[in-house]
């Protein structure tokens, strides 16, 4: 496996990916992996079945070229959850066979943008499954320590992969309103698909505020509320 131009050897990560890039895979594995001290991630794939790439993906061949330009060719696959396969000697809260999740950005943890929390302006940040560095597509996918979420043991993964893009998503956009969410308040949620759902979740949890969707099919009424929201239109 070529080795990506991650920042810290010592505190890679490779896991077996299997839930990748919101498609529905199987089960998939979070780890990291460095050219001495490595975590692996193992994934279990019993069933390789896919059911074709979200609209999203489409992009790729265009407005992620125009914004990445990845060197072809590259695995996609950017959520990502599994179970940790190797661990590097610099890594002490993780083993092998820990759930996780992981986060979408692969970064430093010590430029001024990642120690104010702003990580997605590392200089060295990377996107795996999208900016050329492999993605939960492979077998095995290699991450950084900083990247990996541990979930509880026994904890199935599978559905969890997309927290990892399309649940932070969310969970950034609800943190911006939440001091306009007070009691008596409204926030209308536009669609119920992938990022949607997730998006009635979130501010159920984090506010006291009613939650209208919108909804242009008949069946997405009952699947809207079975999430949390109050109105349907």
């Amino acid at each position: 496996m070529p080795s990506p131009p991650f920042a810290n050897r010592n505190e890679d990560v490779i896991h077996e990916s299997g839930t990748s890039g919101g498609l529905p895979a199987t089960r998939q594995a979070g780890g990291c992996a460095g050219a001495e001290d490595r975590r692996s991630v193992r994934r279990d794939r019993p069933d390789r079945r896919r059911r074709g790439l979200p609209d999203g993906h489409s992009h790729h061949a265009g407005g992620l070229e125009a914004a990445f330009h990845p060197k072809l060719p590259y695995t996609l696959g950017h959520e990502n959850a599994g179970w940790i396969e190797e661990v590097g000697g610099a890594v002490s809260h993780l083993k092998k066979g820990d759930p996780v999740v992981l986060h979408p950005a692969v970064t430093c943890g010590f430029c001024v943008a990642c120690r104010s929390g702003n990580d997605m302006h590392c200089p060295t940040w990377k996107f795996p499954g999208v900016d050329g560095v492999d993605g939960g597509y492979a077998d095995f996918m290699r991450t950084s320590a900083r990247s990996v979420v541990k979930l509880a043991s026994g904890t199935d993964p599978a559905s969890l992969a997309p927290q990892g893009d399309a649940g932070l998503t969310d969970y950034h956009a609800v943190k911006q309103i939440l001091p306009f969410t007070y009691p008596g308040s409204t926030v209308v949620v536009i669609g119920v698909g992938g990022l949607g759902h997730l998006a009635i979740q979130i501010l159920h949890a984090l506010t006291p505020a009613r939650i209208v969707v919108v909804a242009t099919r008949p069946e997405r009424v009952a699947f809207a509320k079975s999430f949390g929201a109050d109105e349907v239109v």
